[in-house]
């Protein structure tokens, strides 16, 4: 005998938003240029999604206000066990049971497992230095990419750039000479893991990561850092912990308290670790939780199966590479990157490979959304009328429609007609070319866009059967990138080799992370919320009015998720067949703008 369930269907949402979805997708396709022969679309008005968007929120917000005592398996479906109520305890449970093999100890065979590498040999095609371990010794571990000086030379060197009597960010120094040199670290906490030789501030070194599970390998990926990084290194499993952000924001919170009121001694003690590591672990860590909740959502939408496995990217400062006649002469200030990567199972429960890869496109879209979301919510000040202005190829695509830009899907069939009409950086068109060579598709935009602190392109390499792909950004970067203020990036840039003891942590203190540490803390809602969204799906029979941000928070990533091409809108989809449209244009439209709000979700009690 199996365990009974109760299927729940969920709330009709395309019923009670009361959308007429022919209509809309008419509305938005006949508000620009559509041209399926070319493979492109120009001007479409995406105020018409957005307007429908906002409509139907807060009509289903209505009805789920008017639901008596709400389950979230009422809101989103799900399935419950069926109750057995027996007069007498019985001796055993009535469910057949299978017993497999048992262990002590998981057997190293079984494990799933890292590797890490720093140093790529051209000529071997290897790394220098590399080591294995067993995800649990990474999972969710505070890995920091970094570099260190070299000598206590170097570490003079580096004192002497910074003016004894500071009184404003602008006298830090915005570059640094290659004449410093410094070693690469990976760090687990304060543990490292793996060095290399030394080498020159703005030389780039290769580092990497692969996963080994007893089935495969995958996620095999190196990256060329530059010299004067400072990158948090994200390893994540299938299911984040809060416990992971509980444990950050209790260090925040100290580095902050240090900083506003500690002595010269305290302050003097503070590591980069501490003053730059926290905040990008909770960036990379907080970008895979909302990731992973927010496709769960996706998928009990679509009623297709979706499963996260364990995956890994980078998050921190990067400085820009100054060369003369191609020669590198040192590093100067520059932006903070996203640099993610992500996995998982998808199949549709009736096997329809179609709703497989419908779902792959979405999720891609919106964790290419979050590449810029996350970095923005991080830096946020809920007191200010600015936002800071993130950067990444969901939002590459709405910024060239706003713009008037064509947005081209790039096929082998289109490509002669559409490449010539791309005015991109050359590494782009290469990477574009490229990847239509070897059979996928490409969506793109024709001109260079600008944000602070960048001028670049974004471009989404798509596998035309799975759905699968990699959303890009000028520089060859698999995620996005946000800048931060002159003295910000100043202090960030000297913050990222700074050493314990030395005497410069007033400087930085002075420059703007002591306000950026303020703003991370304020973050943490937006990490728990994912984790409440997660547990939410899994603990069906949670009550919904247990928690007073449900209709605020969930309902914001419930309506985030049923995206174009999901229950909301399905027509667009079907009027054209074109993954742009069905995941892009109209998809990021109601994404972006509900992922920044997350951080500003004020009935949240955590």
């Amino acid at each position: 005998m199996r365990k009974q369930y109760n299927y729940l269907s969920g709330i009709d949402t395309q019923s009670i938003a009361g959308i007429n979805g022919q209509q809309l997708a008419n509305n938005f396709i006949n508000s620009g240029t559509v041209n399926e022969q070319e493979g492109w679309v120009q001007g479409l008005n995406s105020d018409i999604i957005a307007s429908a968007q906002s409509q139907a929120q807060q009509k289903i917000k209505d009805h789920i206000n008017g639901m008596t005592n709400p389950t979230v398996g009422d809101v989103i479906g799900g399935r419950t066990i069926q109750p057995k109520n027996l007069p007498f305890l019985p001796a055993s449970l009535p469910f057949a049971s299978v017993k497999g093999s048992t262990y002590a100890k998981l057997p190293d065979s079984l494990q799933t497992k890292v590797t890490l590498g720093l140093g790529w040999d051209r000529y071997d095609q290897d790394y220098q230095q590399s080591k294995t371990l067993p995800l649990y010794l990474l999972n969710q571990r505070n890995l920091t990419i970094s570099f260190k000086p070299a000598t206590k030379a170097d570490e003079d060197a580096l004192a002497a750039l910074i003016p004894p009597n500071i009184t404003d960010p602008s006298q830090l120094p915005s570059f640094l000479p290659a004449s410093i040199r410094v070693i690469p670290e990976i760090k687990r906490d304060d543990e490292v893991l793996l060095t290399a030789g030394s080498m020159a501030l703005g030389e780039e070194i290769g580092a990497g990561y692969s996963f080994q599970t007893p089935t495969q390998n995958y996620l095999n990926r190196m990256d060329s850092v530059i010299a004067g990084s400072y990158l948090a290194l994200g390893v994540v499993g299938s299911n984040p912990s809060q416990k992971t952000f509980d444990k950050l924001k209790a260090s925040l919170t100290q580095t902050k308290q240090i900083l506003e009121s500690g002595t010269q001694a305290q302050k003097a003690a503070l590591t980069r670790e501490k003053l730059l590591g926290d905040m990008f672990v909770a960036g990379v860590q907080g970008y895979y939780t909302q990731y992973i909740a927010a496709s769960m959502l996706v998928s009990l939408q679509s009623s297709t199966l979706y499963q996260p496995v364990p995956m890994a990217g980078t998050f921190g400062y990067e400085p820009y590479q100054r060369t003369l006649f191609g020669l590198n002469r040192g590093i100067e200030v520059n932006v903070l990157y996203m640099n993610v990567r992500t996995a998982q199972a998808i199949k549709d429960k009736t096997g329809n490979s179609g709703k497989a890869k419908q779902l792959m496109l979405q999720i891609g879209m919106l964790g290419s959304a979050l590449e810029s979301g996350v970095p923005e919510q991080m830096l946020t000040d809920l007191n200010s009328t600015t936002r800071p202005d993130g950067f990444s190829t969901a939002k590459a695509l709405i910024m060239a429609m706003q713009q008037g830009q064509r947005v081209y899907t790039i096929t082998q069939q289109n490509q002669a007609t559409a490449l010539s009409a791309l005015h991109l950086d050359s590494l782009a068109i290469s990477e574009i070319r490229d990847a239509l060579a070897s059979g996928k598709e490409v969506t793109t935009h024709t001109d260079q866009l600008t944000v602070p602190g960048f001028i670049g392109s974004g471009y989404a390499i798509i596998d035309p059967v799975a759905g699968d792909g990699i959303y890009k950004i000028s520089g060859g970067k698999n995620g996005g990138q946000i800048g931060l203020a002159a003295g910000a990036a100043a202090a960030a840039e000297v913050a990222a080799l700074l050493i314990p003891g030395a005497n410069i942590v007033t400087v930085i203190v002075e420059s703007g992370v002591l306000p950026i540490i303020g703003v991370v803390l304020t973050y943490y809602m937006g990490m728990v919320m994912g984790l409440m969204i997660r547990d939410m799906i899994q603990g069906i029979n949670g009550k919904v009015n247990t928690f007073n941000c449900f209709l605020n928070g969930f309902i914001t990533s419930f309506m985030t998720t049923l995206g174009v091409g999901g229950r909301l809108i399905p027509e667009l989809g079907e009027i054209i067949n074109d993954a742009m449209l069905v995941a892009g244009i109209g998809y990021t439209v109601l994404t972006q703008e509900n992922i920044v709000n997350l951080p500003t979700l004020a009935d949240c009690k955590v």
